[in-house]
């Protein structure tokens, strides 16, 4: 069982207004997901006729298999009158495909995604809905303040943890730390973000780095490529958490570590594969396809403590899609037993749900933290001068 997790107008004002909106969800990029606010833990679930995890809004009968199975069903009644389904996602185009067969093989409903990176797909989602196109039903991106207005303005369905499971029938089913994000997204899939990765060829076994605080350490000096958090939800988020448990100091030494920023993890892993680089802030998501291609690669993939930090991949949805119900039943299908075993994979992250685990993936710690992006954007400005770096 995984463990539970502790802590439209026309007139130019409402134009204005909603360029500002567009204009905030450009700023958004993800790495590979968003941040989430921390929660307290609950109890574990106890074995009854229910399949709802501990947390859920109504436990009892509102979710069990019959209940969930009925209200998709319903769902899919209305998505047989809907155009077919399309939305904008980050998941590599073999996953998505495997995910698209499988989704129309079960309900007979036509599915299609652009892939796009997080940033763009929320931005081309919206800037879509202001010219009054409505097709693209939904986008991958991190949940974060700078989203708030397109929920207010009616570009984003509003999403919480007492309607999730209204909106989405099996998301009763996963963690509910994972639901309502922000009040507007709900995860696709949560990961490691306390990962890095070593050239093994450049780095001695007895520097592979155990918990951050090995990071003070003068070896790492001028070694490490990293994710720029100006740019990167999650990067900022952990570097907040990293602030809250080692002070500003360990910013300020962090920078002297840094030999490049980026926005790509797949563009660190090559770099650090290939021997350019000694190390990257680099994860599962991106450790694992790249050495599915390059086998014999000299990386070596460590698992962090002190602190253990998890973020999430969120879906946000189109309010004002001509697809909605379609794509209402294609993420409640993704919380699913098979829809978990094609997402979760792809990412090495463990399943949302808590009555199965993913081979070969470590279940959520139960010190694991969210990340908070709330409280990292609050101190974007005190983060980014610790670093070294210009706002």
């Amino acid at each position: 069982m995984v463990r539970r997790i502790s802590p439209a107008g026309s007139n130019w004002g409402e134009w204005r207004w909603r360029s500002a909106a567009l204009l905030a969800a450009m700023l958004i990029v993800t790495a590979c997901g968003g941040t989430t606010p921390s929660a307290s833990p609950t109890a574990a679930p106890t074995a009854a006729a229910t399949t709802a995890p501990s947390g859920s809004a109504d436990p009892g009968n509102a979710c069990t298999e019959e209940s969930v199975t009925a209200a998709e069903e319903a769902l899919l009644e209305q998505a047989k009158t809907e155009p077919p389904l399309h939305y904008l996602t980050t998941l590599f185009p073999g996953t998505a495909e495997e995910l698209h067969s499988a989704f129309s093989a079960k309900y007979g409903l036509e599915v299609s995604s652009t892939r796009i990176t997080g940033a763009q797909a929320l931005a081309r989602l919206v800037g879509d809905n202001v010219a009054g196109n409505f097709t693209n039903s939904g986008a991958i991106g991190g949940v974060n303040p700078n989203m708030d207005p397109l929920v207010d303005s009616g570009d984003l369905l509003a999403i919480t943890a007492d309607n999730s499971a209204e909106l989405f029938p099996r998301s009763c089913q996963i963690d509910q730390r994972f639901v309502g994000l922000r009040g507007l997204g709900i995860a696709l899939y949560a990961y490691n973000a306390s990962q890095f990765v070593v050239n093994t060829d450049l780095v001695p076994e007895d520097m592979y780095p155990e918990s951050w605080a090995d990071f003070l350490d003068e070896f790492w000096a001028g070694k490490i490529v990293t994710q720029d958090p100006r740019v990167i939800t999650p990067t900022l988020g952990i570097f907040h958490a990293l602030l809250q448990d080692y002070g500003p100091d360990y910013l300020t030494n962090w920078r002297n570590n840094v030999v490049g920023w980026h926005q790509s993890g797949a563009t660190m892993m090559e770099l650090v594969g290939s021997g350019e680089n000694p190390a990257c802030w680099c994860n599962q998501a991106t450790y694992g396809p790249y050495t599915a291609a390059n086998p014999d690669a000299p990386v070596h993939l460590a698992n962090m403590t002190g602190p253990v930090l998890y973020s999430s991949s969120d879906w946000v949805v189109n309010a004002k899609s001509t697809s909605l119900a379609s794509m209402r039943l294609l993420i409640s299908w993704g919380f699913s037993e098979e829809g978990q075993e094609i997402i979760n994979p792809a990412f090495g992250a463990p399943s949302l749900r808590e009555d199965m685990t993913m081979p070969g993936v470590d279940p959520i710690p139960e010190d694991a933290r969210l990340l908070d992006s709330e409280a990292a954007y609050a101190v974007r400005s005190t983060i980014l001068t610790l670093l070294g770096i210009p706002d």
